[in-house]
């Protein structure tokens, strides 16, 4: 027996694990859609494997569509050899009996149509509003319309409609309310998507919040133009210095994890992610900054890990996107501005009564001794063109503005993300501000 332990448990094992490594390295080599479908379906349950296999994914150039209501079973299903269905079951509020109903019901009956056909067919007590809310923020829908993901803010005002519509058709069918052709009669609302639209914001925090991840963007691409100009290169495209050589990076915070003392801080952009190490005392000196879902531009020590892809980094000096445009910000240009046009100045009393509430905002900050600074100020510019000259529009003190996040987004919603024109304050501007 003791000759035996020798060696018959561990090459026994070795021989069992090798065959395992083989079959699964076949399959994901030959068959790599359906392998990744079905690892993707096992860890369905798990957000952050399901994160980790879908960059996988995307690093073999295989899509993973979001939830479609007419084609997703439970399981991650591999439509074909780039395309993967993302499954109803990592919905984060859809349960297994909600799913079973959906997906029998459209085996039974074809495919649905709209939001109201969906609820009227559908067993309500198992697709409840909770799990309809969640469908809804998945991108479930998206597929009913030729809008996309852009028809959710329409499909989120229509719901409790579409609810009561259906409980109120099959509280008609079992009194025996019917009308002529023997059917039961619903009022339809139909809603403007205009004035429900959905912004990138609230539509990335919706996938967020119901798959753990983002599908159809990413939070940082309304900052990219404006991060590039603090931090030139993508975090895919980082490599590691020389001894001592510091390098600019720019990431969303995605998680801050704590190992006695050493924290490490990982950071994604709409390219790849990044783990940051830094000691305690570093922490302390930037922790407001050091926040899950803030930007973050950070001067860090970049160094090859061998046997990783990624290099490490080691934290140096950090802050958030808002307060680094908030002391460097010269002005905001809008660009591609009409002379003609009339309407250029209809977001103007909205931007403005924004800037209230940030002053209002600060004055109460400074008068509890939460910030000793001044509110700092950017100009507002338009460039304005016609078809023989350009000329640049600066619009007067009154109408100076804070660069804030929330200011940003209004900025953006009103003229349009890739007309805004960020100018930096010049070096001594810097040095005369602070």
């Amino acid at each position: 027996m003791e000759k035996f332990a020798g060696y018959g448990f561990n090459k026994s094992h070795s021989a069992a694990y090798g065959i395992i490594a083989y079959q699964t390295a076949y399959l994901k080599t030959h068959f790599t859609a359906e392998f990744m479908a079905e690892v993707l379906t096992y860890d369905s349950q798990n957000t952050d494997n399901v994160v980790f296999f879908i960059d996988d994914c995307r690093q073999f150039g295989i899509e993973v569509t979001p939830p479609a209501i007419n084609e997703s079973r439970y399981a991650f299903v591999a439509k074909d050899q780039q395309t993967i269905v993302y499954g109803l079951s990592a919905i984060k509020g859809v349960g297994e009996s909600a799913v079973e109903s959906i997906v029998e019901e459209r085996e039974s009956h074809g495919p649905f149509s709209d939001l109201y056909e969906f609820t009227s067919r559908v067993d309500l007590k198992k697709v409840n509003k909770r799990c309809l809310e969640a469908l809804i923020k998945a991108g479930a829908f998206d597929c009913l319309s030729d809008e996309g993901y852009e028809a959710r803010g329409r499909l989120w005002a229509e719901l409790p409609e579409a609810v009561a519509a259906a409980e109120q058709s099959r509280k008609s069918s079992e009194i025996g309310i019917m009308d002529l052709f023997g059917e039961v009669t619903a009022p339809i609302k139909r809603v403007s998507i205009d004035a429900v639209a959905m912004s990138d914001h609230e539509r990335l925090k919706g996938e967020k919040a119901t798959l753990g991840l983002y599908l159809t963007g990413h939070p940082i691409n309304t900052y990219l133009t404006e991060i590039r100009q603090y931090a030139p290169v993508a975090l895919a495209d980082l490599t590691g210095g020389g001894y001592g050589e510091t390098s600019r990076i720019a990431g969303m915070v995605i998680d801050v994890a704590h190992f006695g003392n050493r924290i490490v801080i990982k950071i994604e952009d709409n390219t790849a992610r990044l783990e940051i190490a830094c000691y305690p005392e570093k922490f302390e000196r930037f922790k407001a900054d050091l926040v899950v879902d803030n930007f973050l531009v950070a001067e860090v020590q970049l160094r090859e890990r061998e046997g990783f892809d990624r290099p490490l980094a080691r934290l140096e000096n950090a802050t958030s996107l808002e307060k680094l445009r908030l002391s460097q910000l010269s002005q905001i240009v809008v660009t591609g501005v009409d002379a003609a046009d009339t309407k250029i100045a209809e977001p103007l009393p909205a931007i403005m009564a924004l800037q209230e509430q940030i002053r209002a905002r600060h004055q109460q900050q400074h008068q509890l001794g939460q910030i000793d600074r001044d509110l700092n100020l950017s100009k507002l510019s338009f460039e304005v063109s016609t078809d023989y000259a350009k000329a640049a529009v600066t619009l007067g003190a009154a109408y100076r503005i804070s660069a804030t996040n929330e200011m940003i987004q209004l900025l953006q919603r009103s003229y349009g993300s890739e007309s805004l024109l960020y100018v930096l304050l010049e070096a001594h501007e810097m040095n005369r501000s602070h």
